[in-house]
């Protein structure tokens, strides 16, 4: 087994149960997401004012993309805080621990002592990071078609018209992985690391709501093209998928560039002896 693999390993089962709760709670959000739509469509054809009212309130949730397609009434719910949060909250911790965590803890240059580089290092903490909450789209993905399944919900959503919301997802979380990991890459403290990338992503949250909010968008709009959260638009790349993949290939570039600023930052620095 090369340092790599090894090193990659070891993140892996270092953060098991971390990446194993995290997974049980997106498949639960998936599977429940599944529920409420049915329950939703049940509710909706008992009389006329209800298919009102809940036809307005889901394309509140849903966004200007929602079009009351059983696959937008699903994948709208994903709009709520629960499923990104669980995402940003692996993200914001393994990019914080790739670095000042390690450093903190004394185990860098245990790592370090195996003959692999700086980038090797670095490498094998971004696929670690990467793999994890690639598993975890997998568990929201299966979870939602196996719900469908077993509710025999009309209209199946396609696999396809899932998956695509399911990589969206996956790129918001790596972009705000990559730039934790560039805060991570400088410190020698894993919760400044940690705070700093936890404040740009509430900041940026905050950004986008005030952006396109109707009596802001005016004068802050532009608020909107500063934060990743202007490329996370599940029920879009799930019903039109116009903006799919400008959106994914922005967020992907944002943790591309990064990684890249992180390396050039963890290959430069000096590190404590006793690290």
């Amino acid at each position: 087994m090369t340092a790599f693999m090894a090193l990659v390993r070891k993140q892996m089962m270092e953060t098991r149960w971390f990446l194993g709760l995290v997974s049980l709670a997106m498949g639960g959000l998936g599977w429940l997401g599944v529920y409420q739509t049915m329950r939703y469509l049940a509710w909706v054809q008992e009389d006329q004012a209800n298919r009102m009212m809940a036809r307005g309130m889901m394309r509140f949730m849903g966004g200007p993309s929602f079009d009351n397609s059983v696959l937008a009434l699903e994948i709208a719910r994903w709009n709520f805080p629960v499923v990104p949060l669980l995402v940003l909250s692996w993200a914001i911790a393994r990019g914080s621990a790739a670095v000042s965590g390690e450093l903190e803890r004394g185990t860098l240059d245990l790592a370090m002592s195996r003959p692999m580089s700086r980038w090797t290092y670095l490498m094998a903490q971004v696929v670690s990071s990467l793999l994890g909450l690639t598993f975890m789209m997998l568990v929201l993905w299966l979870s939602n078609l196996l719900a469908n399944r077993f509710y025999g919900i009309e209209e199946m959503p396609s696999a396809l018209g899932v998956l695509r919301p399911c990589v969206n997802i996956f790129a918001l979380g790596a972009s705000v992985f990559g730039y934790t990991l560039l805060f991570s890459s400088f410190d020698v403290v894993r919760w400044r690391a940690s705070l700093l990338g936890s404040a740009i992503t509430i900041a940026g949250l905050v950004g986008y709501s005030v952006a396109t909010a109707d009596e802001f968008k005016e004068r802050w709009g532009w608020l909107e093209w500063l934060t990743v959260f202007r490329g996370y638009a599940p029920v879009e790349a799930a019903v039109k998928a116009e903006q799919f993949g400008p959106n994914v290939g922005a967020l992907c570039g944002v943790c591309a560039a990064g990684i890249i600023i992180a390396y050039l930052f963890f290959q430069g620095r000096d590190l404590p002896a006793n690290s």
